[in-house]
């Protein structure tokens, strides 16, 4: 690029270059990739593109602690601001370079002109900012109250955490949706119910049996009435294990209807296309979970389709930034072999949300079905994410997924009832060159109905 005299070209190449540099933990190296970057786009006088250049590098000096460097790169961007006032995200872009300053100042014990910006962040209106942007300005703002011992602000600032992110997660669509949202509470008091009522049930079975083995004591061999007691222990906890499953895989609805809506408001929202054809497919894949949820397993059929309607809809929240793909061994027939429901999904959404929207460029999510034996079969989900990276000074930390700690339990479960070595196993895709490429997901799951 730098041959051809392409320096826009040149500048995203150094840009990558230090993104891979800091990877491989050699930071020296990464600030000479991302300063090179920031010089050719000070040549080419783009301000938007200067603006983010200039950001990994004052993450990179906070780290190092070259503190003059990071607060001259951090006041420059203060000054580019006023280039890019036409932009809709530009209250974002000034709050989170105040907040920038701020948190450098305070590290150098310049905590008088830390604050002087901290009060500047805190005069700016939200009034036209997202909530999502508002949401990572608040975990901002958080920190920096905290390291100052400002408890009270730091409490303010949490409630309206807790007060945005319940309001991204709780949003919905009125009308058809909420005769959704009835008929799925209805589904959750009846399998409560059938719990409690299994329950007693089984109560009600353990005292029987205590008392025809406490008969048959005095007339047969106690072998005998060990058996029996055993045979009656093993129905009644293969009973309480389908119960569990059923429940297990009920908690998983929320996470399908909660993603889904958003979708569907992401397009109530911009006005494009026609809203009922996909309110109707989401109302179709809405029955198809409510229903599979009841089944222990499911056709591959049935899983792939309710997979593919769930991508539909997650192809309108976030439209042509990713791709999928799902594929099959030639020896699974479709309509014949099962396998446990409801398995992919949360990983798909921890791949869209935490994995491929963080890196740039358009992304791909690709699940495989393979066939390892009569009784097995193997899920993978691969995405070109960022995979599991380590957090820096000014990142957040992510939480654990309670999806997936449903996804080893009902694994475990299975161990148990079926006598198959199932699991679950992760791990990062990684180049030749050492560069964090992609995630993938190992899940060996119970089969049914596979050619030897």
């Amino acid at each position: 690029a730098e041959e051809i005299d392409e320096i826009s070209y040149a500048a995203f190449g150094y840009k990558q270059l230090g993104n891979m540099a800091y990877h491989q933990g050699k930071s020296d190296l990464a600030i000479e990739y991302q300063e090179k970057s920031l010089e050719m786009r000070l040549q080419i006088g783009d301000p938007l593109r200067t603006f983010e250049s200039r950001q990994p590098l004052i993450e990179l000096y906070a780290t190092a602690e070259n503190w003059e460097r990071a607060r001259v790169l951090a006041e420059n961007n203060l000054g580019t601001l006023a280039s890019l006032i036409d932009r809709s995200d530009y209250t974002y872009f000034k709050v989170k370079t105040y907040l920038t300053l701020a948190a450098i100042y305070i590290d150098i014990d310049k905590e008088d002109l830390g604050l002087k910006y901290l009060e500047l962040a805190g005069q700016v209106s939200f009034d036209k900012i997202s909530r999502s942007d508002e949401l990572d300005l608040m975990r901002f703002f958080d920190s920096i109250y905290k390291e100052i011992n400002r408890y009270e602000d730091a409490y303010r600032v949490l409630s309206r955490r807790r007060e945005l992110e319940d309001s991204i997660r709780n949003e919905s669509v009125q009308g058809r949706i909420l005769d959704l949202e009835t008929q799925y509470e209805t589904e959750k008091k009846e399998q409560q119910i059938a719990l409690q009522a299994l329950q007693i049930e089984q109560k009600e079975t353990q005292l029987r049996s205590q008392l025809v083995i406490s008969s048959l004591v005095l007339l047969v061999l106690f072998g005998g009435a060990f058996a029996f007691y055993k045979v009656n222990k093993f129905k009644s906890d293969k009973a309480a294990w389908e119960v569990q499953q059923r429940f297990l895989r009920s908690q998983l609805n929320p996470h399908f209807i909660s993603n889904s809506l958003m979708a569907i408001q992401n397009l109530l929202s911009s006005n494009k296309g026609d809203v009922s054809d996909y309110l109707g497919m989401f109302g179709t894949l809405m029955r198809q979970i409510l229903e599979n949820s009841r089944e222990e397993f499911i056709t591959l059929e049935e899983e792939i389709s309710m997979l593919e309607k769930y991508f539909k809809l997650q192809k309108l929240r976030f439209g042509d930034r990713f791709d999928y793909a799902i594929e099959l061994d030639d020896t699974l027939e479709e309509d014949l072999v099962k396998i446990p429901p409801m398995f992919a999904q949360p990983f798909i959404e921890n791949s869209l949300e935490h994995g491929l929207f963080r890196k740039e460029g358009k992304n791909e999510i690709t699940l495989r079905f393979k066939s390892l034996d009569k009784n097995l079969i193997r899920l993978e989900i691969n995405d070109s994410g960022t995979g599991i990276l380590t957090n820096t000074k000014l990142k957040v930390a992510d939480h654990t997924s309670l999806s997936t700690k449903i996804t080893h339990e009902r694994l475990e479960l299975m161990k148990v009832v079926h006598k198959q070595h199932t699991g679950f196993e992760s791990e990062n895709i990684v180049s030749d060159l050492g560069e964090v490429i992609g995630y993938k997901v190992s899940i060996t799951l119970p089969g049914k109905g596979m050619v030897a």
